[in-house]
């Protein structure tokens, strides 16, 4: 005897509100974990924000209206916002759940046709380990600033090598020290991919060097001077002092980065 469930005839519901801007919901999922997506229709793609719950298939829903690429993305990560990303060509998902709880990750890996990346927050090669014990991310992003620098970033990249997972270092802390240790040791890992690169850093982090990473089409050239390859003014440094941190509470969706507005400082 068959169990399957039938899943209604239209699972969507779709409203256009003016302007190519089309409201998504999901009427039979309760209210109370019920994702509002969006599609807004640009001049060359389509923005698509949340997929809802992946239950119902919303790419044939809004075929008829994706005559452009689609950029997709997801507010949230939790199920009624993501569930359904993967058939728009998602190419990863970042930190699905905490990785303080890395038996989580893997089951999220397991049950979610997305690469899964994991590892900014992961700090000690001994943790690194376990997550790949335990087979729950298919990329790591470790930052060479927060596992200990050059050889622990190898270290990591050997151990997760054989078990087919590939680097993309995260880098948030600069585009030019930071960032000159990442470059050097992505060059000579077999199993990287991409680095991260923060846009709103470039301004300052230039202004203080006397050379730094000059970025051509998304590409960093090798550095080929002496140490890491770039140079720093100590004077336009001196001119930045430190500054405690400022105690905070839990972070907030306006914490994220890059924003409007936002300048950073030293």
């Amino acid at each position: 005897m068959s169990h399957d469930l039938k899943v209604a005839d239209r699972w969507f519901e779709i409203t256009e509100t003016g302007d190519g801007i089309f409201g998504i919901t999901e009427p039979y999922v309760h209210a109370y974990v019920r994702s509002n997506a969006w599609l807004v229709s640009g001049s060359t793609s389509h923005l698509l924000v949340d997929a809802g719950m992946g239950v119902g298939r919303l790419a044939d829903e809004l075929a008829s209206l994706l005559d452009r690429p689609v950029l997709a993305v997801a507010t949230h990560a939790h199920f009624d916002h993501f569930g359904g990303l993967a058939e728009f060509g998602i190419d990863w998902y970042e930190e699905p759940c905490l990785s303080e709880n890395i038996d989580l990750v893997a089951e999220v890996r397991r049950a979610v046709a997305i690469p899964i990346v994991t590892g900014e927050a992961i700090y000690s090669k001994e943790a690194f380990f376990e997550c790949l014990a335990k087979r729950a991310a298919d990329i790591l992003n470790p930052d060479i600033c927060a596992v200990g620098g050059i050889s622990a970033m190898l270290d990591i990249a050997a151990m997760a090598q054989p078990q087919a997972v590939v680097m993309s270092p995260h880098n948030y802390n600069s585009t030019l020290v930071g960032l000159a240790a990442t470059v050097h040791l992505s060059a000579v890992i077999p199993n990287f991919r991409i680095t991260e690169y923060f846009v709103n850093f470039q301004d300052l982090c230039r202004d203080i060097a006397i050379a730094s990473l000059p970025v051509r089409d998304g590409w960093i050239d090798l550095p080929t001077a002496p140490g890491l390859g770039i140079d720093v003014d100590v004077a336009k440094l001196r001119a930045h002092p430190h500054q405690e941190a400022t105690h905070r509470g839990f972070r907030q969706y306006w914490d994220e980065y890059p924003r409007k507005g936002y300048t950073p400082q030293l």
